[in-house]
């Protein structure tokens, strides 16, 4: 039995939907790193034990391979300090931790804080809108910190945190464009909503409206017609007497 409704099948956007969350899926691991070390406070499931134990892998396997010089996505890697990404490893994975711990122990002294949180920004200072910093401005200031680890030796290293800067960026879009659609699903219900309860009351007071028996309402026959009430009125004349 196919699962998909008829909607579903006749709407194109559907596979462009599933296609932007496959996207988002693969790229919240990466954006979980920066959040992590970029952020305050994120909730367990973002900073979950799989993200913990991919990120601080590929910090570990790029520590490895570091010594081979290779070309990617027109990036020359290779002929750095092997130490960069060990000492990141080694810092990335004691602190998530830490601070998965300390959101565990907020949950278990009642503090109510959301398990999918991304996580407080640092440049709460700025002036600018708050989902402007979350998605841009942060986004940027991470990509430019990439950029500037890579000039200093670390060409793998700031690669990698360029990577998870447009991850990040990625993820607060996708999550924004949700919020919003979710906020526009509540205002049509309820202008539906509105416009179906304005139809009630329109039939309702109509003039033409008539009165009708069971027998014509009902969709199934219940027997509770005029002959069975004749029946029943005559046997009670018959018990009286």
């Amino acid at each position: 039995m196919n699962p998909q409704s008829p909607y579903e099948l006749s709407n194109p956007d559907n596979s462009i939907r599933r296609l932007e969350g496959d996207v988002v899926g693969f790229a919240s691991i990466p954006a979980a790193f920066a959040w992590t070390l970029a952020r305050t406070r994120v909730g367990v499931d973002i900073n979950s034990r799989t993200a913990i134990a991919v990120n601080t892998a590929i910090l570990l396997l790029f520590h490895f391979i570091a010594n081979f010089q290779f070309t990617f996505l027109f990036f020359h890697i290779g002929g750095e300090s092997t130490m960069s990404f060990l000492c990141m490893a080694l810092v990335y994975g004691p602190w998530a931790v830490y601070q998965r711990q300390q959101r565990l122990k907020d949950l278990r002294a009642g503090v109510k804080w959301h398990t999918y949180h991304r996580g407080e920004t640092r440049l709460d200072f700025l002036s600018c809108p708050a989902t402007f910093v979350y998605r841009y401005i942060e986004a940027a200031t991470l990509l430019l910190i990439g950029l500037v680890v890579r000039k200093l030796g670390c060409g793998g290293l700031g690669l990698y945190v360029a990577f998870t800067a447009v991850c990040s960026a990625i993820c607060e879009c996708h999550a924004y464009s949700t919020t919003v659609d979710y906020q526009h699903g509540l205002l049509n219900t309820l202008l539906e909503a509105e416009v179906g309860g304005e139809t009630v009351e329109h039939f309702s007071a109509s003039p033409t409206a008539q009165t009708r028996d069971m027998r014509s309402t009902s969709p199934l026959p219940t027997g509770a017609d005029s002959e069975l009430a004749a029946v029943i009125a005559r046997r009670k004349r018959e018990a009286q007497q």
